[in-house]
């Protein structure tokens, strides 16, 4: 039986309320912003009818829709680093043709998930150790900034948002629902990034996301592992509510290196494999 998946009319706020395509919060996220700061170059119009200063939900193309859940499988580790994916086997699963398989693997590509050979196929990428001290430095750097961005304005409407996220990490701290844990993490770092005020921040902090977060994940299995998460989640929150801008900063920083230690570990781990 094909493997079902969201519907060909699922919109980019089907996607933000998690009724189409779970697991995608970073990308409605990229798209709303974008949406948003297309509004704003539009031209205005006297004669504007009530609610059309806001930009049009677009509908996701087939493509998109398989690329969303294949990543969300790679991230969910049902797809493991370096294994194969090969075109017939997803279209059968998916009951499509292979173009639109084809067209979202190649979106995969372009986020780091996939690595596309010629006469070798598709498999899941697998980092290196020198590529995961890349890509977290780099994460570390542009959060970072971003909490200190946050801390600076201390939003109101960040900070319910952001203690309804600490109220899911401490209710998943210490049980065996890690993927849940996860998800928290993963939503709360994306608010950090929104809230700071700048579109091209975010979305930068946004493209590295996909790419860590099969490790991230990993790295939050154990209960120690999230019980010293947790706690730094909290003295981030924490500053940011005390407009404490160097202490955000410094904190995020840790959360992020926190994540390449452990990550490191398991890399190392599946080399002696």
């Amino acid at each position: 039986m094909p493997r079902t998946f969201p519907d060909q009319s699922a919109t980019t706020d089907d996607i933000e309320r998690g009724a189409a395509i779970p697991g995608s919060r970073m990308v409605a996220s990229f798209l709303r912003a974008r949406e948003a700061r297309a509004d704003t170059q539009r031209p205005k119009s006297g004669k504007a009818s009530a609610g059309s200063n806001r930009a049009r939900p677009r509908l996701l193309t087939l493509p998109e829709q398989i690329a969303e859940q294949l990543a969300q499988d790679i991230v969910s580790q049902t797809f493991v680093p370096g294994q194969r994916l090969k075109e017939m086997e997803l279209a059968n699963q998916f009951g499509a043709s292979r173009a639109p398989i084809r067209e979202a693997l190649r979106l995969l590509e372009l986020r780091g998930l996939v690595q596309i050979e010629a006469r070798r196929g598709v498999s899941v990428t697998q980092l290196s150790a020198a590529e995961v001290d890349d890509l977290y430095e780099i994460r570390a750097s542009l959060l970072g900034l971003a909490a200190r961005r946050v801390a600076l304005t201390r939003d109101q409407e960040f900070l319910a948002r952001a203690e309804a996220c600490l109220q899911r990490l401490r209710q998943h701290a210490s049980t065996p629902l890690y993927g849940k844990y996860f998800e928290a993490t993963y939503e709360l770092s994306n608010l950090i990034g929104q809230a700071a005020g700048s579109t091209r921040l975010f979305w930068l902090i946004s493209s590295f996301s996909q790419q860590v977060a099969r490790y991230t994940r990993l790295s939050l299995q154990g209960p120690n592992r999230r019980k010293h998460s947790l706690q730094n989640w909290e003295r981030l929150i924490k500053a940011i509510r005390g407009r404490d801008a160097e202490a955000a900063e410094q904190v995020q920083k840790e959360l992020v290196f926190g994540s390449r230690d452990k990550v490191r570990e398991i890399i190392a781990q599946q080399t002696r494999e």
